[in-house]
Parts: structure tokens; sequence; C-alpha cells
């Protein structure tokens, strides 16, 4: 007889993990940013926010936030990485 259970997947491991490599700074809250696979994030514990437009990041540099803009209109969190040449600086003398 085979096992009907099925062994965590790669994602659900990485989530799984996660979760215990912060578990002993006993934080409040672990913010995961996804557009897919819910449903095995859900499994290691992760919920949908309440309130999603209440999210706010910092833009790059500190500017407006339209180069983060996707193409569907949505905010991109990922979009925030910058390499250093691409980062807009700030004249300190502005």
């Amino acid at each position: 007889m085979t096992s009907t259970a099925c062994k965590p997947g790669p994602g659900t491991r990485l989530a799984e993990a996660a979760v215990a490599h912060v578990a002993p700074y006993g934080l409040s809250r672990l913010l995961l940013s996804t557009i897919d696979a819910h449903e095995v994030y859900a499994r290691a514990g992760f919920v949908a926010l309440p309130h999603p437009e209440k999210l706010m990041i910092l833009a790059p540099g500190g500017g407006p936030a339209e180069e983060l803009r996707t193409s569907s209109g949505r905010t991109s969190a990922s979009a925030g990485a910058t390499s250093p040449a691409s980062a807009r600086r700030v004249s300190p003398t502005a």
C-alpha cells in the first residue's frame, strides 16, 4: 500500500522554514508578498491582510511611487528592489 499523504513541496518547505527562522524573535507579524500559490503559504499559517489598502511602502529615493506601478495598475513591493546604479539619488544641496 502506498501512502496517500503527499510530502510537502519546496514552496511549503520554504514558507515553513521562514516561519521557523523568525520564531525565536517573537515577532507579532511577518509580511509575505506574493501573486500566486496562496494555498501553499496558508498551510504555513499565513492569512490574507484584512485591509491591504492600508499598507504602504517607501518608494526608492523617497519620491513618487509611479515607478513601482505594474502593468495591472497595482503597486508592486518587489519592484522596489533596485540596483544601486538604477536607484534615484537626491542631492543633499537641493
